[in-house]
């Protein structure tokens, strides 16, 4: 995904809600509402976490 995208996502047992954002950034949905920032012309990636928890990875890193 490139840009600003807000998602309120359902805890679902074995199916794990994953956004791939740009430079191999994955955000790992473990039942929330969050907000990404990933715009193409900005060189940060933002992740704001409204209530529940993500697991971020950059590339084949460990979470973090």
């Amino acid at each position: 995904m490139s840009g600003e995208v807000y998602f309120e996502v359902a805890q679902q047992a074995g199916m794990p809600f994953r956004v791939m954002a740009r430079n191999g950034t994955a955000v790992e949905v473990l039942g929330t509402h969050f907000n990404i920032n990933a715009y193409d012309d900005e060189n940060d990636i933002q992740a704001t976490l409204l209530s529940g928890a993500v697991r971020i990875r950059k590339g084949g890193s460990r979470p973090c």
